[in-house]
């Protein structure tokens, strides 16, 4: 709620009386959070999210409700629109028992927290911090994190303007870093001129998306594999690679780069999920369609507010749902739907 007034109605008008909020607010088939779901990741069996500035982890097969980690400076606004809307999330990552949490704040003058915590003994570490003004290129930036299973990733990077000119502001060198136990210095994996963004992480693996090319490191930072392709998201599960490129969902062998599938997606703009502290950056995305996740043969996106979920193998194509953000488990797959987190199991998708 931004701003309230008051208003005298029509004798005529009669208001409906409110709806009971709802006895369980948790159930095998999801959970009503206090405020909307602003970001999302799961893990096994897991998933974390962040509503109202509040970091929780939900364990759905304990039946419990979910348990609050952490709190960053408050906001409860889901939808930045500008910088101007203050304090908010822009990463969130979960691998096993450590969570990576970003915070970004502030007006014209922007600062930014990257830190990671021990879900088990709740050890919090910082990992990168910094500040900058909002309109120029940020000279050291850090976000951009994923993990699973063990590997937990972010990526730093510099900024400039596009051939030394106002007003596009590119990145002209990425890093990706691992997270170790405790705090950063993190080791360098990778890096390169240009960008070289940490799209997902499967099995001790990461792919990563430069200007010109598509990379698949192991946990060392070796080169595993290298698509020429400038990829708009990526996913991996196993042997699997799927690759956003407008219009287009490409499924390649990950073992040796061969093309297994090419299916059509709507030509709308397509993008993956912001996650830097450049907060007008994200609310500029235009993208129509976000890449989710990836597993078991099947990969979600979203498009226009629906969940969508494909099986690889031959191209169907079902809608799950109403939502904005969508991540596979052990259990099946969870979305977001404002306040609304939705589990749906494996068996029970729409697929014929």
């Amino acid at each position: 709620m931004i701003s309230l007034a008051w208003v005298r109605p029509p004798a005529s008008v009669r208001y409906r009386k409110p709806e009971p909020a709802p006895v369980d607010r948790v159930t095998p088939e999801g959970l009503l959070a206090d405020w909307p779901v602003e970001r999302i990741a799961a893990d096994g069996g897991r998933v974390a999210y962040v509503a109202c500035g509040q970091v929780f982890v939900w364990e759905p097969a304990s039946g419990g409700p979910p348990q609050r980690v952490a709190s960053l400076s408050s906001t409860c606004d889901s939808q930045r629109e500008s910088y101007y809307t203050g304090f908010g999330p822009y990463a969130l990552a979960l691998a096993g028992d450590r969570l990576a949490v970003g915070e970004t704040g502030g007006g014209m003058s922007r600062y930014w927290k990257l830190f990671s915590e021990n879900l088990r003994s709740r050890a919090t570490f910082s990992l990168a911090s910094g500040s900058a003004t909002n309109l120029g290129p940020y000279r050291a930036v850090d976000g951009e994190a994923v993990g699973s299973g063990g590997l937990l990733v972010f990526s730093s990077w510099k900024e400039d303007h596009l051939g030394g000119r106002c007003c596009t502001i590119v990145a002209t060198e990425q890093t990706v870093r691992r997270v170790d136990a405790g705090a950063c210095p993190c080791p360098a994996l990778r890096t390169e001129p240009g960008s070289l963004v940490p799209f997902d992480v499967d099995d001790g693996r990461i792919v990563a998306g430069g200007d010109n090319a598509l990379l698949v490191l192991d946990a060392a930072g070796k080169e595993r594999l290298t698509l020429d392709v400038r990829a708009l998201a990526a996913a991996l599960w196993g042997r699997g690679l799927v690759v956003l490129v407008r219009g287009e969902l490409r499924h390649y062998d990950a073992t040796d780069a061969r093309l297994l599938h090419a299916w059509p997606l709507p030509d709308v703009p397509s993008e993956r999920e912001c996650s830097t502290p450049r907060t007008f950056r994200c609310a500029g995305i235009e993208g129509r369609l976000m890449l989710q996740d990836a597993a078991r043969g099947l990969v979600t996106y979203v498009l226009d507010r629906r969940v969508h979920v494909i099986r690889l193998a031959d191209g169907v194509n079902a809608t799950i749902g109403s939502g904005t953000l969508a991540r596979f488990m052990d259990a099946g797959i969870v979305y977001a739907d404002g306040t609304r987190i939705h589990l749906v199991p494996f068996n029970r998708l729409p697929l014929p």
